[in-house]
């Protein structure tokens, strides 16, 4: 979840550095402040009387709900640009995550069941609480922890389909990019049943000068041959 910690996983010394990208942390700060924005345009919609005030507000809104695509793509960049191409570790990998995002995770989401639900009786409780867990459904803001979760779990296989697109990386974007346009029709259609699940986010892509420039960089580092 942590991009900059994602970059700085220490390997053996045999093992080749690659040049850290800056450019995440940058980003991270600006799409959480993109995060206020949203909540803050959809918590005052009730203070515009006009319906244009509405439509603007509205499409500011839209434009600038892509907050957990970025998160998504920060996570995934950073997580492949850091173990692609190296001898990957299931047991060192889970025991990072585990004690900084699984276990805090757990913790919190049933502390938030606890403190939401009406009836404490331990079986009912316990029930719901294993419930929340799996689905992130204790809280709002508990369901991009587990898309996280959901995405390192798919990560070995993830690393093993980069080995088969490196050498076709604008087919794999177009296919990417046609798959994209799929599921966000899907959301428009009200096909939501996904929304809080990783299929959601895949495959998460961010056409911007800049996201260009920072997937260009890196995709050179893990894919040395000509484009």
């Amino acid at each position: 979840m942590n991009a900059k910690n994602d970059q700085q996983v220490n390997f053996g010394q045999g093992e080749q550095t690659r040049p850290y990208i800056y450019e995440l942390d940058l980003m991270r700060p600006v799409t959480a402040v993109t995060v206020v924005a949203v909540h803050v345009l959809s918590g005052t919609t009730m203070l515009n009387h006009t319906q244009a005030g509405l439509q603007v507000q509205n499409g500011i809104f839209t434009s600038v709900s892509v907050t957990r695509d970025v998160f998504m793509f920060i996570t995934a960049l950073a997580l492949a640009y850091v173990y692609f191409g190296r001898p990957f570790s299931g047991k060192r990998f889970w025991a990072k995550r585990s004690i900084g995002i699984l276990v805090p995770y757990c913790i919190w989401s049933i502390a938030y069941t606890w403190v939401n639900t009406s009836q404490h009786s331990p079986a009912a409780f316990t029930k719901l609480a294993l419930f929340n867990i799996l689905t992130g459904n204790a809280s709002y803001q508990l369901y991009y922890i587990l898309l996280t979760l959901q995405l390192y779990l798919v990560l070995p296989l993830f690393l093993l389909f980069l080995k088969h697109i490196k050498h076709h990386p604008w087919r794999a974007l177009s296919i990417s990019f046609a798959l994209q346009v799929v599921g966000f029709f899907g959301r428009v259609a009200g096909c939501g049943s996904l929304s809080g699940s990783l299929f959601a986010d895949l495959p998460v892509l961010l056409y911007s000068r800049r996201t260009g420039s920072i997937v260009l960089e890196a995709s050179k580092s893990l894919c040395p041959e000509p484009w």
